[in-house]
């Protein structure tokens, strides 16, 4: 092409691909005879020769021109545009996600008939693959979601000689909702709603379960008290079982000490004539004052209750009454070897308190730690003063005392802790508990250190120990001097007990089978004293402590008769009656029920495990003789109206299914073997799993035999069969049923039916 210059003269520009179109103002065609054509116009001259060659394989280029967000907002215009500085024009920006909607304008730089260039486009992130092949010079996307996109564009020319792509990298961010942010606000809150839900579960399975209890409830109390039965909530609800336990131990709690106080009494006066045995007395005299203390405790909590307690304190030296308190339990420690001490920074410390109101606290403080710790455990007493220099005498009034009592015992659940100072709260209320008690003395030691305007805390860790801290306000004076103060007489509020164990005696006489056996399973130690002292004349006595091992004892011993408890530690009575009926051994024994519970559904529930007969505490020491007699000798008649020959056979005495499955289990082993000579007693042990003491006692109770006789009668009993029967001579059926001697056999036959082998087997043939 020659352009025309100021001067007039042209310069001859060689532009590759230039289009007719792209001259303007075309006013002059000229073709020379060669074939070349000139054409003229206001831009220059263009000169067009055919026979030049044509590169129709010319490299060219898909361009990206134009980028649209949203049908108005121009982002990216090619290379005349850069949408951000510092960056390559082909890369985008980060769209907010509602600019989602996105039109894409793009041209190829091949001009033979541009109008006939065809184009591909591909987003990657959006498209599967390349669109098909289409003329169009732009693409519309929309309803984009939040990603990284990459959109690709080639044409080809009419040549079908492909472009290079054009590329444009951008991203939309993801919706606020979908943000790493709102993702963790969602985890949040469905945390929150699945703790919501479970609470809300939670609350609606313990409204049923209350709502339940309350409806069992209500059924058994008087119509009149269902409509309080039906407002009690939450609290209330608490608070009536929590008295309803209360009520319940505090029975048992007077029952026994009234059990053991009327059969001492009754005793004494049964034998006027007889020298007064003063353990009996001492017995009575210690439940007595047990019965007293009870009932001081629920007065004193009443009392204070009503507002009606006054403190009555005094000014002194508190040390000589705390020292006191502590050391009147060293025989009590020492006996259940339990190291008790007690500390204190100053020998003079004085404040206002009242001596008896502190004695209650302190006593029951440190019989509480006696009583949860084992042996060779720690109790200890401390007394500090919270004061800034110790050196002075003179204090302040703002200064405390603080009475610190730590026991290495048991402790107690974390859950529970909370409550321990409530009015009727025990930590253990089951029917096993290990210690007895009312869940009155923690909250009437809260009322009175309050009283002296203190308070008292608790800590504790289970299986470690407790440790109580008492706060007394006011110490005026505090020192080391010695201060002439007289300790007050005091008395330890658990006593120590002076029973002698006879267990080791009696086991060595349970052998013999002069006496009948007793076993008695009772955890208070002076109730077992008197029951014995009762019975110890007529019977030999087992002793066990608790259920547990009053079912191991059972098994081991046979006793003809159980007295027990239902109120123990590690099972109740109610559960070992159970698996004392349930095993073979022990499921024929005859049981005496001891109970401070008389509702009526208590007995039937007792009846319903095996349970022969109810006696409610206090009871009479002749009822219990009484009782126990008639039950033994009822088991007696019973083997008495069985007759001889018919006793070995199981389906003919009266005895329970238990007890039946036993004695076809022992026929059915002797009858195997019965042609051993050698299968005695303790083979028969052996086979059963059973010791012989215990089989023994075992056959005693349910056929009156030894268990040697019962092997030797089963035996006669199928000779006399086969003699019957005509199975054989009398030597043969000898060595059958296990004898190895015609003669012991006949002697034996005729002492059990009567007649001789060969007599019976005579008349047979006749």
């Amino acid at each position: 092409m020659a352009v025309p210059r100021q001067d007039g003269s042209y310069t001859l520009q060689n532009i590759p691909a230039l289009q007719l179109a792209d001259i303007r103002g075309t006013w002059a065609i000229y073709p020379e005879s060669d074939g070349v054509v000139w054409f003229g116009g206001s831009d220059g001259i263009v000169r067009y020769d055919p026979a030049v060659a044509k590169d129709y394989a010319v490299n060219f280029a898909a361009l990206v021109r134009r980028v649209v967000v949203n049908g108005d907002s121009l982002i990216y215009g090619g290379a005349a545009i850069n949408p951000c500085e510092g960056c390559e024009p082909s890369q985008g920006l980060a769209l907010p996600y509602t600019h989602n909607t996105m039109r894409f304008e793009y041209a190829a730089t091949s001009y033979d008939a541009p109008g006939r260039n065809q184009y591909q486009v591909f987003l990657e992130g959006f498209d599967e693959s390349w669109s098909a092949w289409t003329e169009e010079t732009m693409k519309d996307y929309t309803n984009l979601s939040g990603g990284d996109y990459r959109f690709r564009v080639r044409a080809k020319n009419i040549y079908d000689h492909f472009s290079s792509e054009g590329v444009y990298e951008f991203s939309i961010l993801p919706p606020w909702y979908r943000t790493w942010w709102a993702y963790s606000g969602y985890a949040v809150v469905f945390g929150l709603l699945l703790l919501t839900a479970d609470r809300v579960q939670r609350r609606r399975l313990l409204k049923r379960e209350r709502k339940r209890a309350r409806r069992r409830e209500a059924e058994l109390r008087l119509k009149n008290r269902l409509e309080i039965s039906q407002m009690e909530t939450g609290k209330l609800k608490e608070l009536d079982q929590m008295k309803s336990r209360f009520f319940t131990n505090i029975s048992h709690e007077f029952r026994t000490p009234l059990t053991l106080i009327m059969g001492q009494v009754e005793s004494e006066l049964a034998e006027p004539e007889k020298k007064k045995d003063s353990r009996r007395l001492q017995m009575a005299l210690r439940n007595s004052r047990q019965l007293l203390r009870l009932i001081n405790q629920l007065l004193d909590l009443s009392k204070l209750e009503a507002g009606s307690t006054k403190l009555e304190a005094v000014k002194a030296n508190i040390v000589p009454l705390l020292k006191s308190l502590t050391y009147s339990y060293e025989s009590l420690a020492h006996q259940k070897q339990v190291h008790l001490q007690f500390e204190s920074e100053f020998n003079n410390i004085v404040l206002d308190f009242s001596p008896e109101k502190i004695e209650k606290i302190v006593n029951n403080l440190l019989s509480n730690g006696l009583k949860f710790t084992n042996a060779n455990g720690k109790l200890n007493l401390q007394l500090t003063v919270t004061e800034k220099d110790k050196s002075n005498i003179k204090v302040q009034a703002d200064r405390d005392l603080l009475i610190t009592v730590k026991d290495t015992g048991i402790g107690i659940p974390k859950e529970r802790l909370p409550k321990i100072f409530d009015r009727f709260y025990q930590v253990d209320y089951s029917q096993t508990r290990e210690h007895e008690g009312t869940g009155i003395g923690l909250a009437l030691a809260k009322e009175l250190v309050e009283l002296h305007g203190g308070e008292i805390s608790v800590e504790s860790t289970e299986g470690f120990g407790t440790t109580f801290v008492v706060r007394l306000p006011n110490v005026s004076e505090v020192g080391n001097r010695e201060v002439e103060t007289t300790a007050p007489d005091v008395e330890p509020v658990l006593e120590s007990t002076s029973i002698v164990n006879r267990e080791s005696e009696t086991i060595a006489e349970a052998s013999s089978p002069d006496k009948n056996i007793i076993l008695i399973v009772e955890d208070n130690a002076d109730l077992r004293e008197y029951i014995r002292q009762t019975l110890s004349d007529f019977y030999y006595l087992l002793e066990a402590k608790d259920g547990e091992e009053g079912f191991v004892k059972a098994k081991e011993y046979i006793p003809d008769l159980i007295i027990s408890d239902v109120m123990m530690p590690k099972i109740d009575g109610y559960e070992m009656v159970t698996k004392i009926r349930a095993d073979e051994l022990t499921s024929h024994i005859p049981i005496i029920m001891l109970t401070a519970k008389a509702a009526q559904e208590e007995k039937l529930k007792g009846l319903e495990t095996g349970v022969d007969a109810y006696l409610l505490k206090p009871f009479r020491t002749k009822e219990l003789q009484v009782r126990v007699r008639k039950l033994i000798e009822l088991r007696q008649k019973l083997l008495k109206q069985q007759k001889a020959p018919l006793k070995i056979t199981s389906s003919e005495v009266a005895v329970m299914p238990i007890d039946q499955q036993l004695l076809e289990k022992l026929k059915t082993i002797v009858e195997e073997n019965m042609a051993d000579e050698n299968f005695q007693v303790e083979a028969l042990c052996r086979k059963v799993g059973i010791g012989e003491r215990q089989l023994y006692r075992k056959l005693k109770a349910l056929l009156d035999c030894t268990p040697a006789f019962y092997v030797r009668q089963i035996r006669l009993d199928r000779a006399k069969q086969l003699l019957e029967k005509n199975a054989g001579t009398v030597s043969e059926i000898t060595f059958r049923v296990g004898y190895t001697n015609t003669s012991a056999f006949a002697r034996a036959f005729r002492e059990a039916f009567g007649r001789s082998p060969s007599e019976l087997l005579t008349k047979r043939v006749e």
